[in-house]
């Protein structure tokens, strides 16, 4: 009897160390993914580096017209690296996660479709393809795939579906119910600087925010009792489409078109994980031009 006592015994600690040795293991190949991650954003970040200054004198010397459909690459360039420093953001809190990533690789597609419609010169395109190595690697370390050669425009984004878990699109949910939070406040701020009465308009617009606040509201409960979420979706990004159309054909603060892009970001992500079309239209109202100074 006394040996089967210290037989068990012997036992027990013999999985208490393999256990132990396991939870070791496991934390050394998360650190050494960590640190894998955070050599190929350091690459990232001076690969676009070059490639931002490679194509801003390419685009002087060649006279691109930005005015046509898809060639306004100074925009596109823009959320390219509010989508770095997004991700960036999110990685230095250990919180980045496969959706931050795709958000970039969005950003980029709509970029690698401007350099395969214009012929620039071979430094630009030499630049961008290393660029475009460093989020293949950026990719992998993720576990993700993307089809450079599927083309892309402002507003349409290509992200996988199926790709995210229950954690991560919880995650991606808050991300947006904090993002809406962030452009409703730079938004009264952008209304309350103008120096004309645009009541009616600003008006509008509250009453449109307040919808997609309520959508956005009624998602994250729907999500949160994990009952079926798709129509809710589809009721955001219905509550969206107008706030979209105003944003694109009225010049406001740089604070608050910068909080939309990220907005939009997170929201072509989550479309694209329930499968739902994020193809954002432009109407043909005209656009309000918004004096920035300050009363």
């Amino acid at each position: 009897m006394q040996n089967s006592k210290i037989i068990s015994s012997v036992l027990i600690l013999l999985a208490l160390a393999v256990a132990n040795i396991g939870a070791q293991a496991q934390r050394r190949s998360s650190r050494a993914a960590d640190r894998q991650v955070g050599v190929i954003l350091q690459q990232l970040d001076r690969s676009s580096g070059r490639f931002r200054n490679s194509l801003t004198t390419a685009a002087a010397q060649q006279r691109i017209d930005q005015t046509r459909s898809g060639n306004n690459i100074n925009t596109f360039q823009s959320d390219f690296q509010r989508a770095t420093t997004q991700l960036n953001t999110q990685f230095n809190k250990r919180q980045a996660g496969a959706a931050d990533v795709e958000n970039l690789l969005q950003s980029a597609s709509v970029i690698n479709g401007f350099m395969a419609r214009n012929r620039l010169n071979r430094r630009v395109q030499s630049d961008w393809a290393q660029v475009r190595n460093d989020l293949n690697s950026l990719s992998a370390a993720y576990g993700l795939t993307w089809q450079w050669h599927q083309q892309t425009f402002p507003g349409v984004s290509s992200i996988p579906s199926g790709r995210l878990s229950d954690d991560q699109l919880g995650q991606l949910i808050r991300r947006i119910d904090t993002g809406g939070e962030a452009f409703r406040t730079s938004l009264t701020d952008a209304f309350g600087e103008s120096r004309y009465d645009q009541s009616r308009s600003e008006g509008t617009m509250n009453d449109r925010v307040r919808v997609f606040k309520n959508a956005t509201d009624q998602l994250r409960n729907q999500f949160d009792s994990k009952q079926p979420v798709a129509a809710y979706v589809e009721r955001l990004f219905a509550s969206a489409a107008p706030i979209d159309t105003y944003m694109r054909n009225n010049q406001l603060t740089d604070r608050v078109q910068s909080d939309w892009s990220t907005l939009r970001g997170d929201l072509n992500s989550l479309g694209h994980a329930y499968s739902i079309a994020t193809n954002w239209q432009i109407s043909n109202e005209p656009p309000v031009m918004y004096n920035s100074d300050s009363r």
